[in-house]
C-alpha cells in the first residue's frame, strides 16, 4: 500500500507540474499577444538593400486616427547604422523608399538617437538626439566626442519626394549628418538608431522599397 501511495503522489506531481506548464505557456501568449496588439512589443527585422542600410516598415495596432474627415494609418519605420571614417564628416545615408499608393506621407513622431563612445573623456557612451546643434559625433584620431555646433552642420532625416523623376509616391528616405567643424577629423563608432511613426491614409498601400 505505500507503494501505491508513492505512486499516486508521484503521478499528481507530474500532473501538477504539466498543467504549471500549460497554465505558464497560455499566460505567457495571451500576454504576447496584448503588447503585440498595443505596439508595445515588435519583432520588426531590420534588413539592408544593397544601397540603403538596414530599415523596416511595419504598422502601428490600434493609432489611426481622423483629420479632416479623412481616416490616417500610422506606421512604425526603423533603421539602424553605423557612421564610419569612410563617411568623411558629410554622410547622407539611404534608409529606404516608403511608397504611398495614394495621398501623401507625413511624420508625425522623431524618436532618433545617436550614441557615440566617450572613451577619451568621461567614459560609456553619450547619447543625444539628432539635431543639428546639440548632436554628439566620435572622431576618429583619439576616440573624443564633438559635438556638431558649426554654422554648417547639420543632423537631421530627410524626406524627399522630389528625386530624380521618381512619382511623388515614392518617399525617398535619408538620414543627414554633416560635420565639417570637426574637419580634418573624420567620424568613428557613431551609431545612428532612427525610429519613425509615420501616417498615411488608411486605404493606401504602403511598403518600404530597398534600394
Amino acid at each position: 500500500m505505500a507503494s501505491t501511495g508513492k505512486k499516486r503522489s508521484s503521478g499528481i506531481l507530474t500532473e501538477f507540474i504539466t498543467k504549471r506548464t500549460q497554465l505558464w505557456q497560455y499566460l505567457n501568449t495571451s500576454v504576447d499577444y496584448f503588447l503585440r496588439s498595443v505596439g508595445l512589443r515588435t519583432t520588426d527585422e531590420l534588413i539592408a538593400g544593397t544601397v540603403t542600410v538596414p530599415a523596416s516598415l511595419s504598422p502601428v495596432p490600434n493609432k489611426n486616427f481622423v483629420s479632416g474627415g479623412v481616416n490616417f494609418k500610422t506606421y512604425r519605420f526603423t533603421s539602424w547604422f553605423t557612421l564610419t571614417a569612410a563617411d568623411t564628416n558629410a554622410a547622407i545615408v539611404p534608409l529606404g523608399v516608403i511608397q504611398v499608393s495614394e495621398g501623401l506621407l507625413f511624420i508625425i513622431n522623431n524618436k532618433c538617437n545617436v550614441a557615440s563612445d566617450e572613451t577619451s573623456t568621461v567614459g560609456g557612451y553619450a547619447n543625444t538626439t539628432l539635431s543639428n546643434d546639440g548632436t554628439m559625433v566620435e572622431i576618429a584620431g583619439g576616440g573624443a566626442n564633438t559635438k556638431l555646433s558649426g554654422a554648417t552642420d547639420f543632423a537631421y532625416i530627410n524626406q524627399d519626394n522630389n528625386v530624380g523623376g521618381a512619382p511623388v509616391s515614392d518617399n525617398f528616405m535619408f538620414a543627414i549628418v554633416e560635420g565639417p567643424s570637426v574637419a580634418p577629423d573624420t567620424f568613428q563608432e557613431t551609431e545612428v538608431y532612427v525610429e519613425l511613426e509615420v501616417v498615411a491614409e488608411a486605404t493606401a498601400n504602403v511598403k518600404l522599397v530597398r534600394i
